[in-house]
């Protein structure tokens, strides 16, 4: 079974709308829940598999990002940063767990892969200069 929530969309780039997935996968999609860009993350809700563990991790951290207090602006991107990696990082990891890839659907491998991409992209479009950004492939 898929943990992928084909019947909850969030926005997700301009006009592309994509599923959500367990409780924390989709943009501004936190707690089972689409709360809105920079709505706390209701971190009592428990992930549905490992996958979700690492969106709610993900969610967490963009959390501290928003709201920790004293920090610039390059503090906040910094740890945004850091959050996209370590999600991005996780996801690989999974992907090459045995037991994961056992149970998980076809479904829920397709949209790590994806989100992983995403994410990865990302973050490559920050370091590119600023010239080269512009060749990205979506």
């Amino acid at each position: 079974m898929s943990n992928v929530n084909w019947g909850t969309w969030t926005q997700a780039i301009g006009s592309i709308k994509i599923p959500t997935y367990g409780n924390y996968g989709g943009k501004d999609f936190t707690g089972g829940v689409v709360t809105g860009s920079g709505k706390l993350p209701n971190s009592n809700v428990k992930g549905v598999d490992p996958l979700d563990d690492l969106f709610k991790q993900h969610d967490q951290q963009y959390e501290n990002a928003a709201n920790l207090p004293g920090l610039s602006d390059s503090q906040r991107q910094a740890i945004i940063d850091l959050a996209d990696l370590q999600l991005t990082s996780g996801i690989d990891a999974l992907k090459n767990d045995p037991a994961w890839n056992f149970s998980a659907s076809i479904a829920d491998k397709i949209y790590a892969g994806l989100a992983e991409e995403v994410f990865l992209d990302k973050l490559l479009g920050r370091a590119l200069p600023s010239e080269l950004a512009d060749l990205r492939v979506y």
